[in-house]
Order: C-alpha cells, then sequence, then structure tokens
C-alpha cells in the first residue's frame, strides 16, 4: 500500500490477483478431492456389484440344495409310507402262516440234525 491510508488501484489489482490465485488453488484441491472421491465411488460401486453376483450365485446354490433336499426328504417320506402300509396290509398274513413257518423250521433242523 501507499503511503496514504487509501488503497491505490494498483494496491487493489494485487490483492484481487492474489485473492484469484488462491480461489484457483482451493479450486484445484477441491478438483483433485472431489475426483478421488469419485473414484473411490467408483470402486465401492464396482464392489456392490460384484457382491450382488455373488450374493445371487449364492442364493442360486441354495436354492438348488433345498430343491435337493426337499426331493431327498420326499423321497424318503414315500419310502416310510410304502413300508407303513407293506407292513400294515401283510402283517395278519404273516401271522396267519406264523405257525406254519414254525413248523417247517423245527421240521428242516430236525431232519437236518438227525
Amino acid at each position: 500500500m501507499s503511503e496514504s491510508s487509501q488503497p491505490t488501484l494498483t494496491d487493489i489489482a494485487y490483492q484481487l490477483r492474489q485473492i484469484t490465485q488462491q480461489i484457483t488453488q482451493n479450486n484445484t484441491q477441491v478438483n483433485s478431492r472431489f475426483d478421488r472421491l469419485e473414484e473411490r465411488i467408483e470402486k465401492i460401486e464396482s464392489r456392490i456389484e460384484l457382491s450382488e453376483a455373488k450374493l445371487a450365485e449364492e442364493v442360486k446354490r441354495w436354492d438348488e440344495r433345498f430343491f435337493n433336499f426337499t426331493k431327498d426328504n420326499l423321497g424318503i417320506t414315500r419310502t416310510i409310507i410304502i413300508t407303513a402300509g407293506v407292513v400294515t396290509i401283510f402283517s395278519p398274513f404273516v401271522q396267519a402262516l406264523a405257525p406254519a413257518i414254525k413248523e417247517l423250521t423245527v421240521r428242516f433242523f430236525n431232519l437236518s440234525g438227525a
């Protein structure tokens, strides 16, 4: 500044240049930070997409496992029901034949033991 208390146009122009340089420098820093943030956001978005794809694959695998488990259980259930039905149907028949089977066993062992 000049010796007078009022700034001259040169002083004002100099201060404006300094302010402009600071603003430019700040803008550069902000733009740089903004660019880094954009890069981080892109990386995060790609990680999210990858995680979503992995999750979708895992869900498919679990669906397949559940389907196979259900199918296996259905087969076991059918076997149990058929076995129970066969036992229920044939148990009177086996009970009626039990004396005859016993008699044949006794005779067979008596013949082979003699």
